[in-house]
């Protein structure tokens, strides 16, 4: 994605969804607070796994060991 937090940046978010909806009174005319609490803390695993992770860099240092244990 963006940056190398991106997973913790989704739990982050779905923490503060968590604890508005609890400390605040949080409550909306479609949904009850219990069920936003809910899904907040069903969703945000979902969602944390499926953020990719970043791919690592690969380095010159890494590319001379790998031609070295695989020569042409």
């Amino acid at each position: 994605m963006f940056t190398s937090f991106d997973k913790a940046i989704v739990a982050f978010l779905g923490a503060i969804v968590f604890f508005a909806s609890t400390f605040t009174g949080l409550s909306l005319d479609f949904i009850s607070q219990e069920i936003l609490q809910a899904l907040a803390a069903v969703l945000t695993p979902i969602l944390v796994y499926f953020v990719p992770n970043r791919p690592k860099k690969v380095t010159d240092e890494n590319d001379k060991k790998n031609d070295d244990k695989n020569p042409e």
